[in-house]
């Protein structure tokens, strides 16, 4: 019975271990004083978006115990308080198991961290800014009101001895803890130091200084780190280097999304992340012509199989929509197309209509919009008030009640109405209507997808620019 004893003893032991083996890859306790629910989510960022990863209920010493049997990956979690779903901040790295203790009241200054290294330094840091933020706006308030030239000296003394004490502890954990979640965060957040660029005018630095700051834009984002797609910054730091900080020509944005994959591991998930988004980004651009991105995107990643994720029909969709967009490219000839003239019953060619600009307009009997619509050309014509301008209607529903329709709203004068002889639906890309594209007198595609508000606004922009393309808001 005594060995029996024994050995149960023994087996129990090892079961229990066995279980807490097989238990929490990741255990985070959270104590949190004024709070108003007894329910905590963690969630997480993913490039512009935030998950719910868990949810945690307050036990009887009001801990949330949060407990899973597969490690979360890296990155910036918050923690989200109902009922209004505040939220404050915590790292994720390869330690997780630790607990924390705060106060939903003053959560910078009053986190306290146990087991987690990291946490506690990103947590002291976080007080720091909190206080400098403080310290600061009394300081300005103070600067605003202030008349004496040496108080003002004084205080702006004091406002740079803050900066200069914030960069210095970011020196400090980016020096002593260079791989940390906290160093990634802090260096994103740097900004290239501009050198001066003595010996220049002011102009000229100026360009200098926004060739520099663009070159060396991503300096300072460890792009091999695939916990820098779970922070709250990754996403707009990235889209405002496409945005702000790039020419938006369609070349200059190929290239600069050329450059910026080439920083990347094609393996990682921020590649994939990014690729996906920027193809989304231009598949319905908000400025005319950069569906030259879109195309771009598709034919040199997706089709070269670099995007090995995608399935077959979603590949083919996207080579296919490249298709079609890369025929009535901004600059590039406008596909041949042969017409039916509805009032001069006689064909008639696209290229063959002399114009100093041409504007071409798909649209259809059974349109509601278009209804609404093309009744306004005659106006629009007279805002524009030029004879070289020709408006070229194609109604794509292709029979009576086209001229009926045109007919009934006195459009017949108002240019040459048509119905379509060649096929025009794939290499003008329409899938719906209406659809209006600006030709100039060298058939060149000059603007595309706007709306008929802004036909005479593109017309006068092209005039104004003379041969070159007008580059306005899509519709």
């Amino acid at each position: 019975m005594k060995i029996y004893r024994v050995v149960l003893t023994g087996l129990v032991v090892l079961i229990a271990f066995s279980v807490s083996l097989s238990q929490a890859a990741y255990q985070i306790d959270v104590e949190i004083d004024n709070r108003k629910s007894d329910t905590l989510y963690l969630a997480y960022f993913y490039g512009d978006a935030q998950y719910v990863r868990d949810t945690a209920f307050a036990d009887a010493q009001g801990v949330f115990s949060f407990q899973g049997e597969e490690l979360l990956p890296h990155g910036v979690y918050i923690f989200v308080m109902p009922p209004e779903n505040s939220f404050f901040q915590i790292l994720i790295d390869d330690d997780q198991h630790f607990a924390m203790k705060t106060d939903a009241l003053n959560i910078s200054s009053q986190t306290k961290i146990e087991g987690h290294e990291d946490n506690t330094i990103f947590y002291d840091y976080l007080h720091l800014i909190d206080s400098a933020r403080k310290q600061k706006a009394i300081l300005e308030e103070k600067l605003s009101s202030a008349s004496d030239q040496s108080v003002k000296d004084d205080l702006d003394a004091q406002l740079t001895a803050l900066d200069q004490k914030v960069l210095q502890k970011q020196d400090e954990i980016l020096q002593n803890h260079p791989n940390s979640l906290s160093a990634l965060v802090i260096s994103a957040s740097r900004e290239p130091s501009i050198p001066p660029f003595p010996g220049l005018s002011s102009e000229e630095r100026q360009v200098k200084a926004f060739q520099y700051y663009r070159e060396h834009y991503f300096d300072q984002l460890d792009l091999s780190r695939e916990a820098l797609l779970r922070t709250p910054f990754i996403h707009q730091k990235v889209m405002e280097y496409f945005d702000k900080y790039t020419s938006q020509v369609p070349d200059s944005l190929n290239q600069a999304i050329d450059e910026f994959f080439a920083l990347l591991d094609e393996e990682s998930t921020i590649y994939r992340y990014f690729l996906v988004k920027l193809l989304n980004k231009y598949a319905n651009p908000k400025i005319v012509g950069h569906d030259a991105v879109y195309v771009h995107l598709a034919q040199q990643y997706y089709g070269k199989g670099k995007a090995p994720w995608v399935d077959e029909e979603t590949l083919h969709k996207i080579l296919d929509n490249a298709e079609r967009f890369s025929y009535t490219l901004l600059g590039k000839q406008a596909p041949p197309l042969q017409l039916y003239d509805i009032y001069k019953e006689q064909e008639v060619t696209l290229q063959d209509v002399s114009a100093s600009y041409k504007v071409l307009i798909f649209w259809s009997s059974t349109c509601n919009h278009c209804e609404k619509v093309m009744p306004t050309i005659p106006e629009i014509q007279d805002e524009i008030n030029d004879s070289s301008i020709r408006f070229i209607t194609v109604c794509t529903k292709a029979d009576e009640s086209c001229k009926a329709f045109l007919d009934e709203n006195d459009l017949g004068p108002a240019g040459i109405h048509t119905l379509p002889v060649s096929a025009y639906g794939r290499l003008y890309d329409v899938r719906s209507t209406p659809k209006v594209f600006v030709i100039d007198s060298d058939n060149k595609i000059a603007s595309k997808g706007i709306g008929f508000g802004q036909i005479a606004e593109v017309i006068k922009a092209l005039k104004n620019e003379g041969d070159g393309s007008a580059t306005t808001t899509a519709n």
